[in-house]
């Protein structure tokens, strides 16, 4: 059969010569081919159903600098007066008391309380301390393990997105503090100063205590403006890589199920057209060693093993192997030596005296010996 020779250049081809075909095209291909279609559209149909959430963000991170720098400018002046103004005014309760052991204990009532609402934490400063590495969760994964990385991906991008929902609110919120504060304070000046027979003091200065701690925390434990926007970009960082990665695992999931699907859908035609199959490999064997002609170079040999029974007779000249124990060759060459090691005790002796007669025969011939008697 004549095969024509492949040209090494494409530009050899003639305009009307088509190309010849690809030799490796089959099913397997094509679904190599479809399925990586479909894997990146299930990867474009997550990107645009995210894609207007991640914008807003983007959006407001671009103003969050002018923003909160604003609300901190505004706000630094009203926390320092209210702050002188909660420090004499815990002053004034301490005198309207008058009497230091209540005051102490009052302030380690507080100390404790304090301590307490420590080990509840807060969501003070950059509290999200999520995972968002996720190198290692889009290499070596399997199709069985997509799913369960997909919902871990998940919930960690969920977890930046509610961090972020509520950073951005800083600007207003820095504001609303710093008015709770100023609220809190002109509240408790204006129980100080009515009746001391019927205002409880004591309680008037755990509430002061209570203010002064809201104070402190008007800024949420931000040092200045850097800080805070230093953090909504991490937070921000963290929610478009948490996407990618999503991304990214959906499209190898689409292209696993189809995949299977295309392996089913196989099967299943397999099932059904079973014959048109076998002549589809009987033609690719005539392709490959040549017409049924009853020989040649072509001919096809079946190279599997025959079964036990059906071993080939042995032809005249064949050499079998002999066994090892049987071979031939004398004592400088470890024949006989190695025929006794296969022998048992009583058949090595016999061996041995046999060999010594025939000794004797070529000797002496076959006349006996006499005991004691000098050879000749």
């Amino acid at each position: 059969m004549n095969i024509p020779t492949e040209p090494s250049d494409p530009g050899d081809y003639r305009p009307e010569d088509p190309p010849p075909p690809d030799p490796n095209c089959g099913g397997d291909m094509l679904d190599d081919y479809t399925c990586a279609a479909k894997g990146i559209e299930a990867q474009a149909a997550y990107n645009a159903a995210h894609l207007q959430a991640l914008d807003t963000a983007r959006t407001q991170y671009k103003g969050i600098r002018k923003a909160y720098g604003a609300a901190w400018d505004a706000a630094a002046p009203l926390a320092k007066e209210a702050g002188k103004q909660l420090g004499k005014l815990i002053e004034q309760l301490q005198c309207l008391i008058d009497h230091s052991g209540t005051v102490r204990k009052l302030d380690r009532a507080f100390d404790r309380v304090e301590d307490r609402l420590e080990r509840c934490g807060d969501q003070s400063g950059c509290y999200c301390d999520t995972d968002c590495d996720f190198d290692d969760q889009l290499t070596d994964c399997p199709p069985q393990e997509l799913a369960a990385r997909i919902a871990d991906i998940e919930w960690r991008t969920k977890e930046a997105e509610a961090c972020f929902a509520d950073l951005i609110q800083e600007p207003t919120k820095l504001t609303e503090r710093v008015t709770a504060v100023q609220a809190e304070i002109a509240d408790i000046a204006t129980k100080t100063s009515g009746n001391p027979e019927t205002t409880d003091f004591r309680r008037l200065y755990a509430a002061a205590l209570v203010a002064r701690r809201h104070s402190s925390a008007v800024r949420r434990g931000f040092v200045d403006v850097n800080a805070y926007v230093d953090c909504i970009c991490e937070v921000l960082a963290c929610m478009l890589k948490g996407h990618a990665a999503i991304a990214e695992l959906k499209r190898r999931e689409a292209v696993a199920k189809c995949h299977e699907d295309a392996g089913v859908a196989a099967c299943t035609l397999l099932r059904t057209n079973t014959v048109d199959e076998v002549m589809a490999e009987y033609l690719r064997l005539q392709d490959e060693y040549g017409p049924d002609d009853g020989g040649g170079p072509g001919e096809y040999v079946d190279q599997r093993p025959a079964p036990y029974g059906d071993q080939p007779a042995e032809q005249d000249g064949d050499e079998r192997p002999e066994p090892y124990g049987d071979r031939g060759g004398s004592d400088r060459y470890g024949g006989d030596r190695e025929r006794d090691r296969y022998r048992r005790p009583d058949e090595r002796d016999h061996g041995k005296d046999d060999r010594y007669r025939d000794e004797d025969r070529n000797r002496y011939g076959d006349r006996p010996r006499a005991t004691g008697a000098a050879p000749r």
